[in-house]
Order: structure tokens, then C-alpha cells, then sequence
């Protein structure tokens, strides 16, 4: 193997096109030889049918694989996607000097040459941003109207019907380290911008509904929001200053796909629920209906009409496929477990978009993903490209324009006798010492709590961030209201709660009422009970919403202007997704709320033994902060000289 592509991986600025790059070999790796190209893109992807295809009775459709070897008679697969025709023409329209040509309004052509001309004082885009932005660009604003346009809205119209029939989607492939949040960012500004001063046009929104796959990410793209002090509008120049009230106007709702489920809205026994059917004869639906769940997701949107889906991480959100007999798919064990665990995630994530496109329009989705392939299991052929992808920079492109560092695996290893390095192949070396079932939880687990240790190491040099709701930010018991059947509850006292009623769970919380309402420092306290305080938090590979079950307001010393909000957590056995729980408070929800410094100081306590109780609670509200403030590195406010 040559050693120049290791030696020296860098070929192009980021900033410019990349017109070079290494060749590799059929196994995929570098042969040392520079092509004075660019690399095209080379998939495997599903063809989609036409929407309208006349045959004539008994005839069969002809299948070509072009030597894939993974088409079937019901499904086609293509090695050469539409990404480079798209690619090509999108260059010659960039070639275009005069912007009075480019087909595109004034607003867009402004924001282009901003784009890719403007001198930016700190971060400026890269070339493989612009050029992801500009496929979006061409195909909305240029391709309506010129022939060959036509040709790939056409294309995508067909991938969508097959895959997805009730969303128009479009996926821009962008490796991981290439910024897709500056992307979307470019996307929100460019649709916000036009739909502000072309209130008429039904080509742009200033709508947008975000939507991850999980809490980290979300909290990364909260720089999306043009009133958060990082946003990247302003901070990063995107656009300019003179757009910039523009941009303000743009309704921003980033969420998780977890919260397209929906919930129970009468908290119900298992008992009252029969009593109840039982009167009615017939089964009692209390879920929320999809206007509830979307109110609920997304309140800041439901006013308007139209709105863009951005997808984090899409290759997380498909419709899966009816099985395909000719497709060798034999799931067993871990592996089946995990293929229905991603097909249930997808299926809530594409059902949720679709619940939004029936109750206010979607005019368009667009994916954003370092990987959009079929995962397996989907009914597609694992690792096939989603067919609706129209853009693509992949790792080696960012690796051979500095984007990325070139990952390093060993290669060798100081112990005599051995040929191969155990951590080259890792799981080989260790899977006889796994469990027979559960290695992937098991994996999924320490890797959850390697980068909690990691976080709350670093607590100090990189603080945690919250995202509050950017509608309604701040809970409180003033709006808590709700009946219930349950027989066992603690009627509190007026002057400790606000709430006239505990639901009790256990003897246990009945326990804990008694003590908070008798103890000297607790001035509040209210049971998490229809309040609406959720923490998100990953068990192993799975994401699940914690509950915590009491917040007491207590005097700890700092005067009655500064109480500390005590989140308690009342367990007897306590299972492995509690320790995961209080790692989660302990590690980024406490921190992160303290770091906003407007909501108050908070900490978070667990109460394992009931007949240790009191003391426990003492000692608990005394040493809460200190513990917080050890933990988080730092001395807050009201401790400061």
C-alpha cells in the first residue's frame, strides 16, 4: 500500500472546489495516485418506478443490475446515482457570472454571493456547505423552469412516491465533521428571508420544525434559534446585517422524534380504567389524538400553513418496505432485536412527519445525514443509498480538504508473537468473554457512561447547556390541574404545596409528604405529578423519558431570596436504569439548568431507606450544593468574593 495518501491526505482548501483526489483501489483503498479530478459519487441506490407505467398483459418488467447483484424483480438497485448528473449541472449553473441569469429571486442571489464572496471575519463556510445549500437552491427556485430540470424533480417526485409516499423529501449526504447545522442554518435563513419579503410565494416558509434523534443534538443545534446569544446568523456572518430582522421573524420548534409519541392524557389504574369501560361498554380511549401530540410537539407552528422539515441524522427516519422473498434478510437474535428497534424509531419518526403534513403541510423534508442508507432489515437492501439523495461530500472528500483528520487505526502492536494488534478487531478479541445475549446493551451502556465521565470531567472548561422549550421555558404549579381515580393520596398542607393532592405511588412518598411537611426547612414542596418536568435519558441503546417524583423548595442556608430546588427520587431497589437516571440529573440536567443562572440553584437527591428517611433528608438538603458545586468545578454567583 503507499504510504503518500497517509503522509500527506490533504489535497484541496475547503473553501474552494475539490478538483483532485486519491484514487483507491476496488477494496477501497489508496493507490498513491492523485486523479486531477473530482472523486464522483459511487452508490448503490433503489431506482424508483414511475408514478404512471403502462404494460401490457403477462409482460414482465426486464431487471438490470449492472452488477450489483441486489436486484430483485421487485425492486431495481442502480451503482450510479442521479447525484453526479445533479452535481454537473449544478457546477455549470454556479459557472454562471451575471446573478441576473442565475433563475433564482434577488434575495437568494444576495445571499449566494454573501455566501461565496463575502470577506468573513471568523468562521467562514465551506465550499462542500455552499454547495449543499445551492442543490437545495437549484431544485426549488431554477429547475421548475428550465427542461432539464425537470428530469430530476422528476426523479425525486418517483423516489418519494415508492418510499414515502405522503412526504416530498430530499437528502443532502454531508460527512460527519462537515457542519450540516451551518447548512441548515444557510437553509432557515435562505426560505426566511424570501418568505418575509414574498409573503405571496409558495415556495418559501419562515416554518421550521427540527427534528434529532436524541438530547445531545438537539442541544447542539439550539444555534439555530436567532435569539440564542451563539446564533450562527450573526455570530458566524451568515447573513447579512441587513437581513437579519428578516431572520428574526423565522418560527424555529427543534425536537426529538420521541415526542411524535403519543401520550396518555388521563392517568388511569389498570382497575379505574375496567370500572370505567365497564360503565360505557366499550374500550376507553384516553391518548391524545394527533392535534393534541402536535400541539403539543410544535405549538409555535400550528398557525401556519406550509412549513420545511429539517431531519438531523435522517438515516434514522424511513418507511420501512413489505419484505422481499428474493432478498436474503434472515434476522436471528441480537441482530433481529435490533433490526425492530429501528424499523419501531422509524416508523414513529416518518409517522410523526406525516402526521404534520396532514394537519398543517410540509413543503418539503430535508434529510441531513453522514450516512442515508437502509439499514437492515428496512426491506431495502442493507447499506443502499435513500434514493431521494441529491448531494453528496463524503469522508474522503473531507479528508482530502482538511475538513477531518484522517482516522488512525494500530497497526501494530509492542508484544512479541503477535501478528495483528487485539484493538485492531476489537470484538474479536473480547466477544468469548461477553454474555450471550445483551452484549449490544452492555456495549451501548459503558459507552453512555464513558461519555458521562467524560462530561463531567471536562464540566469546567466546556459547561453543560440547557435548550429550554422556546414556548413555554418555565413550569409551575399554578397550572397543574387534573383528575384522577387512584384511592391513595396524601391531602397536603395548604401552607407546603400548592397542589391539594399527592397521587401516592407507595407508602413510601405518604412517608416522605409527612417528613417535608414537618421539617423546618422545607418551604415547598409538590409532588411531579402532572407538572410536566420530563429529563430525557438514554438506558443502553434505548431513549426514555425520567420522571423525577418530588421538587422541594428547601432553606439550605443562602437566605430566603435563594431556596434551593431539590429534585428528590424516592426508591427502595434500586435497578441499573436508576443509576442511569442519576447520572443523568447528576451530570448534565443539574448542571445545565445552575449554567442558565436564571431559574434558581438546583440539585438532585435519591432516598433509598424509608426508616432512614428523615436523616437521610436532613443531610441531603444540608450537603446538595456543596456536592453540585464540587461536581461542576466552579463557584456560582451568589458564592462569588
Amino acid at each position: 500500500m503507499d504510504s503518500g495518501f497517509f503522509e500527506r491526505p490533504i489535497l484541496n482548501s475547503p473553501y474552494a472546489y475539490p478538483a483532485r483526489h486519491w484514487e483507491l483501489d476496488a477494496q477501497g483503498q489508496p493507490t498513491g495516485r492523485i486523479i486531477e479530478a473530482r472523486r464522483t459519487a459511487q452508490f448503490i441506490t433503489p431506482v424508483p418506478r414511475p408514478k404512471k407505467h403502462k404494460r401490457s398483459a403477462g409482460q414482465e418488467r426486464l431487471v438490470f443490475d449492472e452488477g450489483a447483484g441486489v436486484s430483485t424483480a421487485k425492486q431495481e438497485y442502480d451503482p450510479t446515482p442521479i447525484i453526479n448528473e445533479l452535481r454537473h449541472r449544478v457546477d455549470q449553473w454556479r459557472g454562471i457570472s451575471n446573478p441576473s441569469a442565475w433563475g433564482v429571486t434577488p434575495e437568494t442571489a444576495r445571499l449566494l454571493q454573501h455566501w461565496r464572496h463575502h470577506e468573513f471575519t471568523g468562521v467562514r463556510p465551506f465550499f462542500c456547505q455552499i454547495e449543499a445549500v445551492e442543490t437545495v437552491i437549484w431544485l426549488t427556485e431554477v429547475a421548475p423552469n428550465e427542461r432539464q430540470g425537470k428530469g430530476f424533480l422528476e426523479h425525486l417526485a418517483n423516489a418519494n412516491n415508492d418510499a414515502n409516499p405522503e412526504l416530498m423529501r430530499l437528502a443532502l449526504k454531508l460527512a460527519t465533521g462537515a457542519g450540516k447545522t451551518t447548512v441548515m442554518a444557510m437553509l432557515i435563513a435562505w426560505q426566511t428571508v424570501n418568505a418575509v419579503r414574498r409573503p405571496q410565494s409558495r415556495r418559501f416558509t419562515r416554518g421550521f420544525l427540527v427534528v434529532t434523534p436524541g438530547i445531545t443534538i438537539k442541544d447542539r443545534l439550539r444555534v439555530l434559534y436567532p435569539n440564542d446569544p451563539d446564533s450562527y446568523y450573526a455570530n458566524r456572518e451568515l447573513v447579512p446585517g441587513d437581513m437579519l430582522d428578516d431572520v428574526n421573524r423565522a418560527k424555529i420548534v427543534i425536537t426529538n422524534y420521541h415526542g411524535f409519541k403519543r401520550r396518555e392524557q388521563v392517568d388511569l389504574s389498570k382497575g379505574g380504567r375496567a370500572l370505567l369501560q365497564g360503565r360505557v361498554g366499550a374500550s376507553l380511549d384516553t391518548m391524545e389524538t394527533e392535534g393534541q401530540m402536535l400541539q403539543r410537539v410544535m405549538p409555535g407552528l400550528m398557525g401556519l400553513k406550509s412549513i420545511v422539515v429539517l431531519n438531523d441524522e435522517a438515516h434514522h427516519c424511513y418507511r420501512e418496505k413489505p419484505p422481499d422473498e428474493d432478498v436474503d434478510d434472515d434476522l436471528k437474535g441480537d441482530e433481529r432485536k435490533e433490526a425492530e428497534r429501528n424499523n419501531e424509531a422509524a416508523r414513529l419518526w416518518i409517522s410523526g412527519l406525516e402526521a404534520v403534513n396532514r394537519k398543517l403541510g410540509v413543503a418539503r423534508v430535508i434529510d441531513l445525514s453522514a450516512t442515508p442508507f437502509f439499514l437492515r432489515g428496512s426491506g431495502y437492501a442493507e447499506g443502499t443509498l435513500f434514493p431521494w439523495t441529491m448531494s453528496d461530500f463524503s469522508l474522503m472528500d473531507a479528508i482530502e480538504c482538511g475538513i477531518v483528520k484522517l482516522p488512525r487505526v494500530p497497526v501494530a502492536e509492542n508484544v512479541p508473537g503477535d501478528d495483528m494488534p487485539m484493538f485492531r478487531n476489537l470484538w474479536e478479541n473480547i466477544r468469548k468473554d461477553m454474555p450471550k445475549k445483551g452484549h449490544q446493551e452492555l456495549a451501548d451502556m459503558a459507552c453512555n457512561r464513558i461519555t458521562a465521565a467524560i462530561t463531567a470531567a471536562f464540566a469546567s472548561e466546556r459547561p453543560i447547556k440547557a435548550v429550554p422549550d422556546s414556548y413555554n421555558p418555565v413550569g409551575s404549579t399554578s397550572h397543574v390541574r387534573f383528575n384522577t381515580s387512584r384511592p391513595h393520596r396524601w391531602e397536603t398542607d395548604p401552607a407546603r404545596c400548592h397542589v391539594n393532592w399527592v397521587v401516592l405511588d407507595s407508602d413510601w412518598e405518604a412517608e416522605f409528604c409527612r417528613v417535608a411537611e414537618s421539617h423546618p426547612r422545607v418551604k415547598a414542596y409538590v409532588k411531579n405529578h402532572n407538572l410536566g418536568l420530563e429529563v430525557p435519558y438514554r438506558y443502553g441503546s434505548e431513549m426514555r423519558r425520567y420522571l423525577p417524583d418530588f421538587i422541594v423548595l428547601v432553606d439550605d442556608g443562602h437566605g430566603a431570596d435563594d431556596l434551593l430546588h431539590l429534585v428528590v427520587e424516592i426508591k427502595g431497589y434500586r435497578r441499573e436504569d436508576a443509576k442511569e437516571k442519576k447520572a443523568t440529573m447528576d451530570t448534565y440536567w443539574v448542571p445545565a439548568v445552575n449554567n442558565l443562572r436564571t431559574l434558581g440553584r438546583w440539585a438532585f437527591a435519591e432516598l433509598t431507606e424509608i426508616y432512614q428517611i428523615e436523616a437521610d433528608f436532613k443531610a441531603k438538603a444540608a450537603s446538595a450544593f456543596d456536592e453540585m458545586v464540587a461536581r461542576a468545578g466552579g463557584t456560582p454567583p451568589a458564592l462569588s468574593a
